[in-house]
């Protein structure tokens, strides 16, 4: 049976045959590009690997070069093709910088999404600060220890790097009156993660500042943020998990994002349940420094 593969790995195994005779053997109907380009990183003779990368960096084919960089195995640094793949990097650096200066969050790279009071905009550095001061002024006059902590917990989770957005990707909330008044941001792990595969299972959280409270802020913003992740609007700037260079934009892969709100947090039951997009599935206790804690667990699951 003859295989074909989509785009540049089909180009890959055609030049190589042609070129060099090299075939590249395929046992399973459904392998895989990164199972193709490991047989390839696999060739037991290393100047024959050299040879081969070599010629197929030198046709100048950046999606050849790109897969090329994608499945380069870490160990490969010795190798003469590493020369090659260096300048690439290089390449790739600079464009990333620049984008970096135009935009101020390379990783989260959706659209500006409209509400009816301003805009919801990627997080970057210049909402950090005024949220950070925000959270600490908020932290220091609470008694409670266990809502201290949570003020915490998220105040950590906007003071980390841009980089992490390509994961968790972080925004700020805008208003066209009052400017910066809040923060919504999607986080992995947690009790839902427990519950299901995690891949594609987000938590949702948000943040008003003290100041901008009771003005139907959270659940206009809200809405329109369910909205966008309904619409596939959210994109982000995959990684590459060897070199740390941006690969590709991609949508969020997003199945289901869940909101987990203490059963004595009035105003955030209120508002998740106002905005009608959240089935409540019902409570969970747990125990925390000898008090048992109970939280509501709302959810979406997207189409």
């Amino acid at each position: 049976m003859v295989r074909k593969y989509y785009g540049c790995v089909q180009r890959i195994v055609d030049e190589l045959k042609e070129t060099f005779g090299y075939i590249i053997p395929i046992e399973n109907d459904n392998d895989s590009e990164g199972i193709v380009m490991s047989y390839l990183f696999s060739e037991s003779n290393s100047e024959k690997m050299n040879q081969l990368i070599c010629h197929l960096l030198d046709m100048d084919d950046e999606e050849i070069t790109d897969c090329v960089w994608k499945y380069c195995p870490t160990n490969a640094k010795n190798y003469a093709f590493n020369e090659k793949l260096a300048a690439f990097a290089e390449k790739r650096r600079v464009v990333f910088e620049d984008r970096l200066k135009c935009r101020g969050n390379i990783y989260n790279r959706t659209q500006d999404i409209p509400f009816d009071k301003g805009v919801i905009t990627p997080l970057n550095d210049s909402h950090r600060q005024p949220l950070s001061n925000a959270i600490q002024e908020e932290a220091k006059k609470i008694k409670n220890l266990r809502d201290k902590l949570e003020l915490e917990a998220f105040l950590g989770g906007i003071e980390s790097g841009n980089r992490q957005q390509g994961k968790e990707p972080s925004f700020a909330i805008i208003s066209d009156q009052d400017g910066l008044v809040g923060h919504i941001k999607l986080t992995k792990g947690g009790y839902f993660s427990l519950r299901s595969s995690g891949e594609k299972t987000y938590n949702l959280e948000y943040y008003i500042m003290p100041q901008h409270r009771h003005k139907g802020y959270a659940k206009t913003a809200l809405k329109a943020f369910m909205g966008a992740l309904q619409n596939h609007q959210i994109i982000v700037y995959q990684m590459d998990p060897l070199f740390c260079y941006g690969v590709e934009e991609v949508v969020l892969p997003i199945k289901m994002t869940n909101a987990l709100i203490l059963t004595d947090n009035i105003p955030s039951i209120k508002t998740i349940e106002s905005i009608g997009e959240f089935e409540k599935l019902g409570t969970i206790k747990w125990v925390d420094d000898d008090n048992v804690e109970e939280a509501f667990c709302y959810t979406r699951i997207f189409d």
